[in-house]
């Protein structure tokens, strides 16, 4: 089993390739391939990853253990590879928005969104690349990841994404969810329209998770929220912001336990 791990391994190396253009961004594609090829009873480190935008990547040291210690050591490697193939993968995505008018200026917003983040070759699985951190405002940070936060108010950023065991450092961390699901329903009513500046006030409900797998996913499984918040639309500024959400659950945050409470979402720049 071991030679069929090494020979695994050599295909599996480029995973993590994204941008690299300074030294952090080498500590941080070693960190990612080593999370990804370590697993249950087998650890990996590398040492000087280099070269990864190139066909041709360089390893200064690997290492692969278990529990009687390290039984592969490699130096001076060099791996020819194309990027693209070992990165396929494929994403589904659906997002529904209805608006119904109730009385007058107050109309109804009716969303409902799924994504889902699934692999051609079963035995790589699914990629690191693209996933979903679901909780929060929905702003992006920079990353190198290629994730998509998605907004449920109510809760702290990313925190509705589920945890795994890291098993190089046995602690509990985010690896992003391949599944997630979310609903809201919110009242929208303007108090002004004029072309200066539209102000809006809403309310909302909102309901949602994020999985690992279909060999998690619950959709009924969700965290839900409720508040209220302002929009203010300026042409020179584009959207701003502020929303007041209740989590009514506990986050996916390893020892969470109550609801999550009152949070603060300054919004940004997002479609409204």
């Amino acid at each position: 089993m071991r030679w069929l791990f090494t020979l695994f391994l050599a295909f599996f190396l480029p995973v993590a390739v994204m941008a690299q253009t300074a030294e952090e961004d080498r500590g941080y594609l070693q960190g990612l391939l080593e999370d990804n090829l370590s697993g249950a009873g087998r650890v990996v480190r590398i040492v000087g990853f280099a070269g990864a935008l190139s066909s041709r990547a360089t390893i200064e040291e690997l290492t692969i253990a278990d529990e009687e210690g390290i039984w592969l050591t490699a130096r001076g490697l060099t791996l020819g590879w194309s990027r693209a193939a070992i990165l396929e993968f494929y994403k589904v995505k659906f997002k529904g928005d209805w608006y119904t008018r109730i009385v007058d200026k107050l109309v109804l917003r009716t969303n409902a969104e799924f994504g889902f983040l699934g692999a051609y070759n079963n035995d790589i699985g699914i990629v690191p690349f693209e996933r979903f951190y679901v909780g929060g405002d929905g702003l992006g940070n920079f990353t190198l990841d290629g994730r998509e936060n998605i907004q449920l108010r109510g809760y702290e950023n990313s925190s509705i994404t589920p945890y795994t065991l890291n098993p190089i450092t046995g602690r509990q961390e985010q690896d992003g969810g391949a599944i997630y699901n979310k609903f809201s329903l919110e009242l929208r009513y303007p108090l002004t329209l004029k072309p200066t500046a539209s102000v809006f006030t809403l309310a909302f409900l909102e309901a949602g998770n994020a999985f690992n797998g279909f060999n998690t996913y619950d959709p009924f499984n969700m965290k839900r929220s409720a508040g209220f918040g302002v929009r203010i639309f300026m042409p020179a500024f584009g959207l701003l912001g502020i929303d007041f959400g209740y989590g009514f659950d506990s986050d996916n945050t390893p020892g969470a336990f109550g609801p999550s409470g009152w949070q603060t979402h300054f919004i940004i720049g997002q479609q409204f």
